[in-house]
């Protein structure tokens, strides 16, 4: 399995899907319905309203859904990975990654708004890694700050990746300050319409009002969980390794795409502080990142021994932590 995706073949895009499918399982045979709750963005309400007159009471719709979105985001992660050539060679690994990591916590088993809005702070990432090879980027800028303000409609700590986009443009751009407005234009476009929307149907515009908090996290993990994150951990910090011993071989543009993931990374690390209560779901961008970084202790080892141990045990510890959900 790990060898067919160290490679770039046609097929390893579907390989992900039925990777996908073992992996998710229990999304299948015990779906849940996500629950819109106080806080909540309002464009995920109404994401939840439309979804719920599609499926009506087929709860295994709802587990089909998520499972697409997250094998859509991994295929986006691994096309960064591949695009800006991020290894030497182009790889499945990436997405690999991806889909292993968000298979291990409880909490990521039910669609939310965190998950609805990393498909665009990946698609925010992938833009910010093609700036560098454009001489006229209003188009894309204004795209940036568009998809950031979409993001935020479905879950308003997103915000924050504002300092990603501008830390990125100052590494990977002179400075010019109409570049930047452009961007601040791009994210308000959506509240533009959403509020232009809302006040044509009389409705009350205080449902686009920010719900942010100010807290420090508590999360409370099982054993099993936190086994799993220990072997993330140390499979991002090899995968780190591999890729600092490897950087001067990448060109120039890869090593400024990496410097945007490594950002990307703690800018993610901020978001958990920003909401009212604590919960695992608040680390899920930090996973976009770490699939990059970890992918790296799968595609540079000479020895097999470290990428196979840490590939099973992550995958059977998802298989433990799946049933562990049935029955809770």
């Amino acid at each position: 399995m790990l060898g067919n995706f160290k490679t770039n073949l046609p097929f390893n895009s579907f390989s992900l899907l039925i990777y996908a499918l073992f992996l998710k399982w229990t999304l299948l045979l015990h779906p849940t319905v996500p629950v819109f709750v106080d806080g909540d963005a309002y464009l995920y309400h109404q994401l939840l309203l439309i979804l719920k007159s599609w499926f009506g009471d087929f709860k295994i719709m709802y587990g089909v859904f998520t499972i697409l979105l997250l094998y859509t985001q991994a295929l986006l992660i691994n096309n960064i990975a591949n695009n800006q050539k991020l290894f030497s060679k182009p790889n499945h690994l990436t997405g690999m990654c991806y889909l292993l990591f968000t298979s291990v916590f409880q909490s990521w088993f039910v669609l939310n708004p965190v998950i609805i809005a990393a498909t665009f702070l990946i698609l925010v990432l992938a833009k910010l890694s093609k700036l560098q090879n454009l001489n006229d980027a209003g188009k894309t800028l204004f795209n940036l700050g568009l998809l950031l303000g979409l993001s935020v409609l479905f879950y308003f700590p997103s915000l924050v990746y504002l300092l990603l986009i501008f830390l990125s443009l100052l590494i990977t751009r002179a400075f010019k300050l109409p570049e930047w407005v452009i961007i601040i234009l791009g994210l308000l476009t959506p509240y533009y319409f959403a509020c232009s929307i809302l006040f044509l149907m009389k409705a009350d515009l205080h449902l686009l009002y920010p719900h942010l908090g100010i807290s420090l996290p508590q999360i409370r993990l099982t054993r099993y969980e936190l086994t799993a994150l220990i072997i993330i951990f140390i499979t991002a910090s090899v995968g780190f390794a591999f890729v600092q011993n490897n950087m001067r071989k990448l060109l120039v543009q890869s090593r400024k795409s990496w410097t945007n993931i490594y950002l990307f990374l703690i800018v993610s690390l901020i978001i958990p502080f920003l909401n009212y209560n604590s919960s695992l779901i608040f680390y899920f961008p930090a996973i976009i990142s770490l699939s990059v970084i970890a992918a790296g202790a799968f595609h540079f080892p000479g020895r097999k021994w470290f990428p196979v141990v840490a590939h099973w045990s992550l995958f059977i510890l998802s298989a433990i932590i799946g049933y562990y959900f049935t029955l809770h």
